[in-house]
């Protein structure tokens, strides 16, 4: 239990600083640690070993620092007995977050709530009393980086694809020998849960041996995976069978199949949905748990209302992935006028969103989305200035625009309105001609409409059709709002829109 006065005390930071919530707050969003003897601002060190590609351990996959190290003189129980936990389990009891190392949850605290913080959605429900557990309950593995995508916002150390594409760099050799595999088969039978990432977690060679050594111990623990979904071959389909898979998550970052591609650069949209549609029949077979993993950035963010559309009649809960790096792909190094374009744009979609999903069950994931934007907002003072330390040089670093996704003349001036906005993000000489050609006051729509009846089998008509026909009657060109994105290069919108990485 909680000494008497803590729950009146900031959740703090051990750099002194204090968070915006006092551990009552913070507390009052994890009902199943209420009457726990121990409690903690996160489990993680009670609990949870991360294993990463290159052989090193953290608390989380979350987590900024290793703890340790695989191979360098320390077996794996040596670092879970070892002082740099037992550091942790100390602090974290006294609701101190590590500053460097707890990031992505320190930025999650600073919404608001704990409601959708890592550290309470991925750890409260396996919370323990035991100060000093001689082994843990939750193993992590990310053992190699073997993936068959190369996404804007991963980079060499996750994605194989990327180290050898973008990075120009051998493939890595594999951190875990046979002593660490030995040592699993000691350690596996009082594992409660595993988690597997990747790279892609079913092209993980290492990956395979810890499933046939969990068919050999005929463990039972619970199994969740990340995954694109994208390498469901025989073997990996014989697992999601047979093995203990209570929840699987999906990456998922678009419902636009040309910008799912352009942001998971292999993907092939048509066969992603076919396989989320074999994940939805394992669901309703074995009641696997199936969700969404939704990262949030600038190539994007105007298609995740989109992905909410996507995921409300298929059940599918979403979780948004903070994404702070690389720092050219994040939302959040974005000048103050651009991610307030990106927040007005998304809160409309909020609106439309509930109106079409009376029980919109993503709300409070959409509505944390928002606060994350906000938060950015409101905590810059006047000194901020984007910091550029991480980047991805395969990204030109842009904010994607909406335009192309709208529907023609579903809502005629707010697609004006839309545009007018983006006047401001564009290069001046390009600006200018937006607005002498088509950002014009217009009063009868009625001509647009007329043309639009005379091509019912079309998407919407080319520049080339679109042109003589407005100067022929004196229009204002509006080829602009309603090109597909392939055509909009000819208005000089390739520099904003189409170059999504």
């Amino acid at each position: 239990m909680l000494p008497a006065a803590m729950p009146e005390l900031p959740v703090r930071l051990d750099d002194g600083r204090a968070l915006p919530m006092t551990v009552r707050d913070y507390d009052a969003a994890r009902p199943v640690v209420a009457a726990r003897r121990l409690r903690a601002v996160c489990y993680a060190p009670f609990l949870s070993m991360d294993f990463d590609a290159s052989g090193a351990v953290r608390l989380c996959n979350h987590s900024h620092r290793a703890v340790g190290h695989v191979g360098r003189g320390q077996s794996v129980l040596e670092i879970w007995r070892g002082a740099v936990y037992q550091h942790y389990r100390r602090t974290f009891a006294e609701y101190v977050f590590d500053a460097d190392n707890c990031r992505h949850c320190v930025r999650q605290c600073e919404a608001g709530t704990a409601q959708h913080v890592f550290a309470t959605e991925q750890f409260d429900r396996w919370a323990t009393d035991d100060a000093t557990p001689a082994y843990p309950k939750r193993l992590i593995f990310r053992l190699n980086s073997t993936c068959n995508l190369a996404c804007v916002m991963c980079d060499g150390v996750t994605s194989s694809r990327i180290r050898k594409e973008r990075d120009g760099l051998p493939p890595t050799r594999s951190a875990y020998d046979e002593a660490f595999f030995t040592e699993m088969a000691e350690i596996l039978p009082h594992v409660e849960h595993l988690e597997f990432y990747g790279g892609e977690p079913f092209l993980v060679a290492e990956h395979q041996r810890i499933f046939d050594l969990l068919q050999r111990l005929g463990a039972r623990c619970t199994i969740y995976v990340n995954t694109n979904t994208t390498a469901f071959h025989p073997a990996a389909r014989r697992a999601l069978e047979t093995l203990n898979f209570v929840e699987i998550a999906v990456s998922m970052d678009a419902a636009n199949p040309a910008v799912h591609g352009a942001v998971r650069r292999g993907l092939q949209h048509d066969a992603f949905l076919r396989n989320v549609d074999y994940l939805l029949q394992l669901r309703e077979r074995r009641g696997v748990r199936i969700g969404l993993n939704v990262t949030e950035h600038r190539k994007n963010w105007f298609d995740l209302p989109e992905v909410f559309r996507f995921a409300e009649p298929r059940r599918l809960p979403i979780h948004v992935n903070t994404c702070l790096h690389p720092h050219n792909v994040t939302l959040y190094t974005l000048p103050d006028e651009q991610l307030r374009y990106v927040l007005d744009h998304l809160v409309t979609w909020r609106e439309r969103l509930q109106a079409e999903f009376p029980d919109f069950a993503n709300l409070a994931s959409y509505d944390f989305l928002l606060s994350l934007l906000r938060t950015e907002l409101a905590g810059r003072g006047p000194s901020w200035r984007p910091q550029y330390t991480n980047t991805n040089r395969h990204c030109d670093g842009l904010l994607a625009a909406p335009i192309a996704g709208t529907s023609p003349f579903a809502e005629p001036m707010a697609i004006v309105q839309e545009a007018r906005r983006m006047v401001q993000f564009l290069a001046p000489e390009v600006a200018a001609r937006l607005v002498e050609d088509f950002l014009a006051p217009i009063t009868d729509w009625s001509p647009y409409e007329a043309w639009w009846a005379t091509v019912p089998e079309r998407p919407v008509p080319t520049l080339a059709e679109l042109r003589p026909w407005c100067r022929a009657r004196g229009l204002p060109l509006l080829a602009g709002l309603y090109l597909p994105l392939q055509d909009l290069g000819a208005l000089g919108f390739q520099p904003f829109r189409e170059r999504l990485c």
